[in-house]
């Protein structure tokens, strides 16, 4: 075995258990606010109505799912980042147009941090404009959505 071959093992048993406990804590989360929605904490009794306190564990619940989706999303693009070649391939790409040196590098650089932007874009979305929305959370608008997009990828 290489030395290579077993820092490719390494790292794959290092990305099972971390998303193996990550899903752990998350669904042990899920479970937790789901038995306990129709009961407010004694300490918040007094200010917390159980209307809102449930309102907060169906959201809670609701994003927590939704940040299950996410992470197997996350890992797979890590994958194919790392074990499958992206991150290489994107290399060779920019490569054969820019050359080798500086442009080339800072192209890379520009071209993984655009593309994993627009892979995280539809998780942005949903997660604000249907989950949020949902539970009344979100008050903005999809022109200013854009606009916030537009200004932090600029100054990102």
């Amino acid at each position: 075995m290489t030395a290579s071959y077993l820092l490719t093992l390494a790292f794959a048993a290092a990305l099972v258990a971390g998303l193996g406990v990550k899903f752990w804590l998350a669904t042990r989360q899920i479970r937790h606010v789901a038995q306990h929605r129709d009961n407010v904490p004694a300490a918040f009794s007094a200010t917390v109505p159980l209307p809102a306190h449930q309102k907060a564990a169906a959201y809670t619940v609701a994003k927590a799912r939704f940040g299950l989706l996410e992470l197997a999303f996350g890992t797979a693009v890590l994958l194919a980042w790392t074990l499958l070649g992206g991150l290489d391939a994107l290399n060779q790409v920019l490569r054969a147009w820019l050359g080798t040196g500086m442009a080339q590098q800072l192209a890379l650089l520009a071209a993984f941090a655009l593309i994993g932007g627009a892979l995280e874009l539809p998780f942005t979305l949903y997660q604000t404009f249907v989950i949020e929305e949902r539970f009344g959370f979100n008050k903005m608008t999809a022109r200013l959505w854009l606009g916030d997009l537009l200004k932090s990828t600029v100054l990102g």
